[in-house]
């Protein structure tokens, strides 16, 4: 896996006290007033995960309905913007100031039944709950946000972490994790080969035709054209940070018969979590890179993560609930505008 750094005891409980801000309001329940939510974030630091944090309140409350500070008001604001400015293409997320982040992607296989439709459905939503708690706690820890000429690089590198943090924190009851597979890379290439030589690198693992691979090409195209337009050379940084999940359910014949198949489905996310070189994005990605060669350095690594369907499944309707607080889109609605779908020709891609 990515080198994970943990939360700080303080930013964690932070950050439990807005998701449980958001599990009640999205319930219907009344927001809470500054001196609840400290309390809440306190009591995160020593509760178990699923603990009721509507039940912390102060020792003498008022019968007067709790009033939401304008902090907590504002931080449900920017949480909103982001997420439906993570639904635009990446250039129209530049041209407003926002950090674009790369879309969720899905191969859908070549054929079409309930059972693979419904588990990609799945997939996906839970790719928007991870979109959802990654934005959260960029809220909670950077709720001034990023500038876009001067942080571009810690934006991309704050966001990647974020999105893995989200898979390994808030979601991870919710997932089986393999172990990552960590490879680098250092090669010198011609700068007009860079696009096609980290494509091969990204997809090459997972036994992709070429059909398909072309086909992935293209939000991935439009995601680096929109970060041409971010002057990013001289953020401090030495590398660039990306975070890339790609949706897909193999099928395991488990009967052993051709001709009379029983199909087991495996609803998997794969983390493919970048560092890029510092000089080498810059020269990939600028107008005028310079360079005609290019020495191009980066590591990547990739973890399997396989969804538990049945528990996602059973907690849909709080979801739904959060959803429509955030984006006014029930949970289907937005994993449809979120996540990228490729429609490959392969019966049964990455397998």
């Amino acid at each position: 896996m990515a080198d994970y750094q943990p939360l700080t005891v303080e930013t964690s409980a932070a950050i439990g006290a807005f998701i449980q801000e958001l599990h009640i309001r999205a319930e219907g329940g009344k927001p809470v007033d500054e001196e609840t939510l400290a309390l809440r974030m306190l009591a995160s630091t020593h509760a178990s995960p699923d603990h009721d944090y509507s039940t912390v309140r102060p020792l003498s409350p008022s019968d007067v309905p709790a009033t939401a500070s304008a902090d907590g008001d504002d931080k449900f604001a920017k949480l909103t913007a982001l997420m439906m400015g993570d639904t635009k293409p990446a250039e129209i997320q530049v041209s407003e100031g926002q950090i674009p982040k790369a879309p969720p992607v899905a191969v859908l296989p070549g054929y079409t039944n309930v059972d693979v439709a419904n588990n990609y459905g799945l997939l996906m939503d839970a790719s928007a709950m991870v979109q959802l708690y990654a934005n959260l706690m960029q809220v909670q820890q950077k709720p001034e946000g990023f500038n876009i000429t001067s942080e571009a690089a810690m934006a991309y590198n704050f966001q990647a972490k974020m999105a893995y943090d989200a898979m390994m924190g808030p979601m991870a009851g919710y997932y089986i994790f393999g172990s990552g597979v960590a490879q680098t890379y250092n090669d010198t290439i011609p700068r007009s080969q860079i696009h096609q030589h980290l494509l091969g690198k990204l997809f090459d693992g997972f036994g992709f035709d070429n059909d398909t691979k072309q086909k992935l090409d293209a939000p991935l195209t439009n995601f680096v054209a929109g970060l041409k337009d971010i002057h990013s050379q001289n953020n401090p940084t030495n590398t660039f940070d990306f975070m890339l999940r790609l949706n897909l359910v193999p099928r395991i014949n488990v009967s052993g018969s051709d001709s009379d198949p029983i199909y087991v489905y495996q609803p998997s996310t794969y983390i493919i979590y970048m560092k890029i070189d510092a000089t080498t994005f810059w020269q990939s990605t600028s107008k005028n890179g310079g360079e005609d060669r290019v020495n191009f350095k980066f590591t990547m690594t990739t973890t399997k993560c396989e969804l538990n369907a049945r528990k996602f499944e059973q907690n849909r309707q709080k979801f739904d609930d959060m959803f429509k607080l955030v984006t006014d889109n029930n949970l289907r609605a937005y994993s449809e505008l979120l996540n990228k779908q490729i429609q490959s020709k392969e019966p049964n891609p990455g397998k």
